[in-house]
């Protein structure tokens, strides 16, 4: 029984990370970086305010199909199409759509629950791309306000508070349920 579970540990994990990695994006901007995530067939990308600033113009990277593989010429243009401060949410609209990229679904936030299990892919540090790490809700904040060190009072009707380890690189990511919807950005 012992040598059952443990071979088929990680396999949620494992599934989660193959099949939504794809869609998560490296955006860079000439004054930082973060990530973003692939939310429509028509080359929609969702991340944070703060990761593309004030830039209009954005260069976007998909994972590359060979590990090692990433070149700094391998991008797409993105133009920033909707950047709420307040919200800290960003999207972007590539200017040419990708090909082979399956974008990923947003799930219902009525399905988001304290102690949930949740995933997140992400660009910490700047140099670990697409690092995968998992943990779980915390808490749901309604209508919450926050702030950083800009003067900018940020509001939210619901704000998932995670146990999931990330830092910075990671913001504009997503934060996934098993099923690999998103749940939060």
């Amino acid at each position: 029984e012992l040598n059952s579970s443990s071979s088929t540990r990680g396999v949620k994990e494992i599934r989660i990370f193959e099949d939504s990695a794809p869609a998560v994006v490296y955006v860079e901007t000439v004054t930082g970086h973060g990530t973003g995530v692939l939310v429509s067939n028509d080359g929609l990308i969702f991340t944070n305010s703060h990761v593309v600033d004030n830039a209009k113009k954005v260069y976007i990277y998909f994972m590359p199909k060979y590990a090692g593989k990433y070149s700094q010429d391998d991008y797409m243009t993105g133009m920033v199409v909707n950047n709420n401060k307040t919200a800290d949410l960003a999207l972007i609209k590539l200017t040419k759509n990708p090909v082979g990229v399956k974008p990923l679904s947003l799930a219902e936030s009525s399905t988001i629950k304290i102690g949930q299990d949740v995933h997140a892919i992400g660009h910490p540090g700047g140099n670990a791309k697409w690092t995968y790490t998992r943990g779980y809700i915390g808490q749901i904040l309604r209508n919450h306000e926050w702030g950083y060190d800009d003067g900018i009072t940020r509001k939210a009707q619901m704000v998932i508070q995670s146990q999931t380890p990330i830092m910075g690189g990671n913001s504009g990511g997503p934060l996934l349920d098993d099923n690999g919807k998103v749940i939060g950005v």
